[in-house]
């Protein structure tokens, strides 16, 4: 029995004066985690981007930015983008320096997915083209489409700042003016394709089906009687030559006329065309087939290469013009190969 006097001893266990300290929560462990939440997050945020960049202006910034060149302006109106979809864009509006409208676009689709462009922008595959409306204003020395381009015309090889592609349009239309005279034409139904090779020596295809209306004339300016136009004319029309102060009489007839227009400008023409032809020889040529055409279509195509040309009323039958290296015999493979007519 202890009594009150006695003292309990003071028992300290050995582990706590001479054992380890418990150790702290470990951080390594809350460092993990916040990394592999950023990282998921990261990956949401790249997966989601395409769709933001839709839905933001940083759409319009990025085609602003990737059409640098372009003397103009373009608007998209919406989009839908995604890693592994092909390209949609809506609503395209293009206008040139001045303001005035070049083409009003509905839908631009790309045939390749979003990752696959930005992997290999030289390569960009088909694009088709959906309610489209082009305006065309043709002059002597040029066009308002070749004044939006000329930055990248200008390059000596052009093919490397578009890349490889194939532009298709269906169900267009392009309104098309000559400056000079004050003829329009209106030219529905087109079904056309443009490809870009990938190699600068090959030349730039354009090839263009269609129905064409004229939708006004305006008599040209009268010209002196010391400078008699040209005339010509494919192989059947009705082409009439324009003498003293004579104004051309005005096609009201709204009959459409059907056509096919093929355009082949740059590179290097074949040896059949062109056997001397050097590395940079540039030109090209165009033929024009149709049945019941206005004939004022082809003079407004030609009067930069034929300034005194005038033609008058329809032709059925084809009309073929060489320029350049292309200045002689088309190259084979046409359907109808015809002789290029140089001036």
């Amino acid at each position: 029995m202890t009594t009150a006097a006695e003292k309990v001893p003071l028992r300290i266990p050995f582990d706590a004066v001479f054992g380890k300290p418990n150790p702290p929560p470990k951080r390594k462990r809350r460092w993990r985690r916040w990394v592999a939440a950023l990282l998921v997050g990261l990956g949401i945020f790249l997966w989601l981007l395409p769709t933001i960049v839709a839905h933001s202006f940083l759409l319009n910034w990025i085609v602003g930015y990737a059409a640098a060149d372009f003397q103009g302006k373009i608007h998209v109106g919406g989009a839908s983008l995604g890693w592994l979809s092909p390209v949609l864009l809506r609503r395209i509006e293009v206008e040139d320096g001045q303001g005035e409208p070049l083409a009003s676009i509905g839908q631009l689709q790309t045939e390749r997915t979003l990752w696959k462009l930005l992997w290999n922008q030289q390569e960009l595959g088909r694009l088709v083209l959906q309610e489209a409306t082009l305006h065309i204003a043709l002059r002597p020395d040029g066009s308002n489409w070749e004044d939006a381009l000329a930055r990248y015309l200008a390059l000596s090889e052009p093919n490397a700042a578009w890349g490889q592609m194939e532009l298709l349009a269906n169900d267009a239309v392009v309104l098309l003016s000559d400056n000079r005279s004050g003829r329009r034409w209106r030219l529905e139904n087109l079904q056309g394709s443009l490809v870009i090779p990938a190699a600068p020596t090959q030349p730039w295809q354009l090839v263009c089906t269609g129905q064409v209306l004229p939708s006004s004339s305006e008599p040209p300016a009268s010209k002196p009687d010391s400078e008699p136009p040209a005339s010509k004319q494919g192989s059947s029309g009705t082409p009439a030559g324009r003498t003293g102060a004579s104004q051309p009489a005005a096609d009201f007839s709204q009959e459409a006329g059907q056509f096919q227009f093929e355009l082949c400008w740059g590179g290097v023409p074949p040896e059949a065309v062109a056997p001397s032809a050097g590395p940079n020889v540039g030109g090209g040529f165009f033929v024009i087939r149709g049945k019941q055409v206005p004939l004022g279509l082809a003079e407004a195509i030609l009067m930069r290469w034929e300034p005194l040309l005038h033609l008058e009323g329809r032709g059925s039958g084809w009309f073929a013009y060489g320029w350049g290296g292309w200045a002689g015999q088309v190259a084979s493979g046409w359907a109808t190969p015809p002789t290029a007519l140089s001036g």
